[in-house]
């Protein structure tokens, strides 16, 4: 009889074993491989900054006391989200101040004029370009310079909601 009870209990070790490995083993190997590559890019903020002069050439002449030049900046905003943006024009000569849409001419600290919060292009707006107006003009106190070069900056931020 302890024969048998232990022939018995073999058969059931042996299934038992069959059946965990069924359950465990198996889902472990594939009979097929399937594999797949993709690539994808995503453009998550992208802008184009122009500068054209209303003239012939990029050059302007500033005289003290008189509104000289004018320049056309069109900022578009290509981004997902809304964005806000600064304007910095920095390298200006001695004596020569700048308007941004005619508006003011913000005071000039050490060759350069910082415009905060210059403009917002917001995602859901039909045009995502805004145009501004640069305006130069020479101070009474305005130093002659020629071929001074000038930078003009748009340092954009993305508003996250």
């Amino acid at each position: 009889m302890k024969k048998k009870m232990r022939k018995r209990n073999l058969w059931i070790a042996i299934f038992l074993v069959v059946v965990a490995a069924i359950f465990f083993i198996s889902p472990s190997y594939a009979i097929f491989k399937n594999s797949a590559s993709s690539q994808s890019g995503i453009t998550t903020a992208d802008w184009i900054v122009s500068l054209e002069q209303q003239g012939i050439d990029n050059n302007v002449r500033v005289v003290p006391g008189i509104e000289n030049g004018t320049y056309t900046l069109k900022v578009k905003s290509l981004s997902l989200v809304d964005v806000k943006y600064d304007i910095v024009i920095s390298n200006l000569p001695s004596g020569t101040d700048v308007s941004i849409d005619g508006v003011n001419y913000p005071a000039v600290s050490n060759g350069t004029v910082t415009i905060p919060n210059a403009g917002t292009i917001l995602y859901s707006a039909q045009e995502k370009t805004n145009t501004h107006t640069l305006t130069f003009r020479g101070a009474s106190n305005a130093t002659p310079v020629n071929n001074q070069e000038v930078t003009i900056e748009v340092n954009i931020q993305q508003l996250l909601n």
